[in-house]
């Protein structure tokens, strides 16, 4: 069970594309083994939302979050290099825009997923963090056939981590 006294899984990290956070999981598999699990409506619907439209690099995709049922977000595909990265800019609640890019490292048949949410100055880290941890640890889930972590587990719990960043 999730220990509510638990650290974040994020940090800071700047690169040419700006300051990130970034959060990273393991996987026991392949790199085109977890590549279906964020590219795939059916399977990304599992732990995060669905997507309908015509994919590929500069085209829009509407995103609709599983568990909010919300309108749809459109989703721009930026850059794409099936197994290996995606980088997507979606439209973030209350305006603006955020940056997001997935990274999958295969050594020796196990893979590493990162993923690193480019910020802006307006950004709050103690909401964007926790949410990231939720969702990759309920990627990890569908990933190995456990139950999915719950939402209070991780807000308000790990947002004095974040806000120490």
């Amino acid at each position: 069970m999730f220990s509510t006294d638990r650290r974040g899984s994020g940090f800071l990290a700047k690169d040419s594309q700006g300051l990130a956070l970034t959060l990273s999981r393991a996987f026991d598999a392949k790199a085109f083994e977890v590549w279906p699990l964020l590219t795939e409506s059916t399977l990304l619907g599992k732990w995060i939302g669905t997507w309908t439209g015509r994919a590929g690099v500069g085209k829009t995709i509407a995103f609709v979050m599983t568990e909010e049922g919300d309108d749809p977000e459109m989703i721009t595909i930026l850059g794409c290099d099936p197994p290996r990265y995606m980088v997507l800019e979606l439209g973030a609640a209350g305006g603006g825009t955020w940056r997001l890019a997935v990274t999958l490292i295969e050594q020796d048949g196990n893979t590493t997923l990162t993923l690193q949410h480019y910020l802006h100055p307006s950004d709050a880290l103690a909401e964007i963090g926790p949410g990231w941890d939720y969702y990759l640890d309920r990627l990890a889930a569908v990933w190995l056939g456990d139950e999915m972590p719950i939402w209070d587990d991780y807000y308000p719990a790990l947002v004095g981590y974040y806000e120490k960043m």
